[in-house]
């Protein structure tokens, strides 16, 4: 993982950390000395006796998620959505909250209906020979010579 550029502590300096402690220096005056408190130099003195690599930046993801559901269930799902029943319906035949079967119809991208079906193709125009156009007659409703808009609408001639 990258080191942040505000981190207080990188690989190095973390290794450097468990260096001082092994070499007899109190974790206090460590900590002081890195700017950080007592607690963080005993984990990574712990984490140095782990090895090296032990020393890198962690992923904060979980190892497990005991609570997720499992793979039929997400199936289960997806195929009463293909049949077109709501958030709400689902949840009630599943067994499960409303909020989880929203939040697993929105991973599996059918969170709105329309996502079932395909989009519809474009319609359009189609001619047999080239150059061929549609004819728009346009008629002219009413003589707009003066600028004011209020003349526009009415049927009354224009004072010249």
């Amino acid at each position: 993982m990258d080191v942040h550029k505000n981190a207080r502590t990188t690989p190095h300096s973390r290794a450097l950390i468990a260096q001082r402690v092994a070499a007899g220096e109190r974790p206090a005056a460590v900590a002081r000395a890195a700017g950080v408190c007592d607690r963080t130099v005993h984990k990574w003195v712990a984490r140095a006796a782990e090895g090296r690599l032990a020393l890198e930046d962690r992923s904060c993801r979980p190892h497990h998620s005991p609570r997720a559901i499992s793979a039929a269930l997400m199936v289960e799902i997806e195929r009463a959505r293909q049949r077109r029943w709501t958030g709400a319906v689902i949840a009630e035949v599943v067994g499960l909250s409303r909020a989880t079967v929203a939040r697993t119809l929105r991973q599996l991208g059918l969170a709105r209906l329309p996502a079932l079906e395909p989009a519809p193709a474009g319609r359009r125009y189609e001619w047999e020979r080239p150059g061929q156009l549609v004819h728009v007659d346009i008629k002219k409703l009413c003589h707009r010579s003066s600028n004011n808009p209020q003349l526009w609408s009415l049927k009354i001639p224009h004072p010249s």
